[in-house]
């Protein structure tokens, strides 16, 4: 009885990847034929300790954003004063802080001051672009962004496309993104649902983004499936999408630990919404809600791909020995594989993958592990992945 219910929760979703991999195979970025009035956009950077290259990388992404006449805003937490100082000449907002020492999520604490201060800016501005620390934009992505909202698109979603060297740790994280690509926003755009948020490179609605902002609440250790189900709620006619010709360029991590600390928030994040917004978004009449809510309560993929090829050998004796009625897990296992497949062969990145599958598997075997303890670790707390030192 448990093997059946454990054993078609996951064969289920292996079909939600096959069908939403699928899909996401015949994607193809929108047409626009937009006219260009002025359109404000305000780039915030919400910085946590932020280094040399940060400071470097500010200073060239202010000069091309000045061509559309963006303004810059960084709030800066926890650095130096020589930082600070450094930070106040280049950006055209700056506000230092801190909120390590309060309760619950100090990233949703930062968001909920920022957008305060923003209300205090004399100047209005019609999207705000959030961005990474480590994040890199070229002025025809952030173009094409506002292209969308000018055409009546509340958020607009870059892809985010990495630069970092090939480790088997940024290896596995460009993958997983990419792959994340596929089933949560590619097939999503095509299907009428919402794509899912992608942590930055994301231009947005700025009253909605204030009003999403205010109503999270610091329990969740993540922020961006938390901020999707209040834009969601916020707003019932909620337009976003997700574009491929805009790109956001973002350094996967190369450093083993600080891929399980994200990958950590990133799972308490996710199931900490499924727990609190789940019975809600599956119990709507609206699809999109149903869909995300769906999205929400699926395995780890570590688990799935990987931890089910692992089970078949102990799955089809089972079923041998007629323990099982059906060797489900060994069904599960096949269609991942044909999902991931498809995928690669796709992306062309089947030729790496198998030259490097043996750390890759270490890898996903560790992210699973990672999954598993995630959400008593993080306990509302967010937690910061440094890239850069």
């Amino acid at each position: 009885m448990i093997y059946t219910i454990i054993a078609s929760f996951i064969l289920f979703y292996a079909f939600y990847m096959l069908l939403t991999v699928g899909i996401g195979l015949f994607y193809k970025s929108p047409k626009l034929e937009v006219s260009n009035p002025k359109h404000s956009v305000l780039v915030f950077y919400p910085i946590y300790k932020p280094s040399d290259k940060f400071s470097a990388n500010l200073k060239k992404q202010k000069i091309e954003f000045k061509s559309l006449n963006a303004k810059v805003f960084v709030l800066s937490q926890e650095a130096s004063r020589s930082r600070e100082d450094e930070l106040n000449k280049i950006a055209d907002y700056f506000r230092s802080e801190k909120f390590s020492h309060l309760d619950g999520n100090s990233y949703h604490h930062a968001l909920q001051y920022a957008v305060s201060e923003i209300k205090n800016i004399e100047k209005k501005f019609d999207s705000i672009l959030l961005m990474d620390p480590d994040n890199y934009m070229s002025i025809s992505s952030l173009k094409r962004l506002i292209e969308f909202r000018i055409s009546g698109v509340d958020v607009a979603i870059s892809r985010r496309k990495s630069y970092s060297k090939d480790t088997s740790t940024s290896l596995f994280d460009g993958m997983s993104e990419r792959l994340n690509d596929y089933m949560f926003r590619r097939s999503k755009s095509m299907l009428g649902f919402h794509p899912e948020l992608s942590g930055s490179g994301m231009l947005m609605d700025t009253n909605l983004f204030t009003q999403a902002v205010i109503k999270l609440d610091r329990k969740s250790p993540g922020m961006d499936k938390q901020l999707l189900i209040r834009m969601m709620l916020e707003k019932s006619d909620l337009k976003i999408s997700y574009d491929e010709d805009a790109i956001v360029l973002d350094e996967k991590t190369e450093d083993s630990e600080a891929f399980n600390r994200q990958r950590m928030r990133w799972f308490g994040n996710q199931y900490y919404c499924a727990y609190t917004f789940g019975r809600k978004l599956l119990l709507s009449r609206k699809l999109s809600f149903v869909d995300y809510g769906i999205s929400l309560w699926r395995p780890p993929r570590s688990f799935q791909v990987v931890g089910s090829i692992i089970l078949v050998p102990i799955d089809l004796i089972a079923y041998s020995l007629n323990w099982v009625q059906a060797p489900l897990i060994s069904f599960s296992a096949l269609i991942s594989t044909v999902s991931i497949g498809l995928f690669l062969l796709n992306e062309g990145m089947m030729k790496k993958v198998i030259s490097n599958i043996l750390p890759l598997v270490m890898t996903s075997l560790k992210n699973g592990y990672t999954a598993i303890f995630s959400s008593l670790k993080t306990n509302g707390s967010f937690i910061h992945t440094r890239i850069d030192k």
